[in-house]
């Protein structure tokens, strides 16, 4: 009647080799940051002195591979309450940081500006 699926063992190995292959492009991320975060600002040209703990994706994680696995796709970025991973994707208290995008497709070079919040 219908096809079956991918075997579940299948699709483990394809989710850890994707895993894999992630890591391993994160790894070159982190090279190029030297431990220092990423997060350079529009207003100031100033870079965060902070010391970088996690690779932000910048266009969105995939099942597949693709350029969202790419080194010029991520960013090496502080972290924690304050810092700017969790500013620039509002998991608590809203987005904080925009990107100001150069581009087409958003690059680990552009800058981010702040953004206002609204008084309450």
């Amino acid at each position: 009647m219908f096809p079956k699926g991918e075997a579940a063992a299948d699709r483990a190995k394809r989710k850890a080799d994707l895993r894999a292959l992630d890591r391993k492009e994160s790894r070159a991320v982190k090279l190029r940051s030297d431990g220092q975060c990423e997060v350079v600002f529009s207003d100031t040209g100033g870079r965060c002195s902070r010391r970088a703990t996690e690779v932000h994706h910048m266009l969105g994680r995939g099942r597949e591979a693709g350029p969202w696995m790419k080194p010029e796709y991520k960013q090496h970025v502080c972290a924690g309450p304050t810092g700017h991973h969790l500013m620039i994707t509002g998991d608590i208290g809203g987005k904080r940081l925009k990107l100001v995008q150069e581009g087409d497709v958003p690059l680990w070079t552009d800058r981010y500006e702040r953004v206002r919040s609204d008084p309450t």
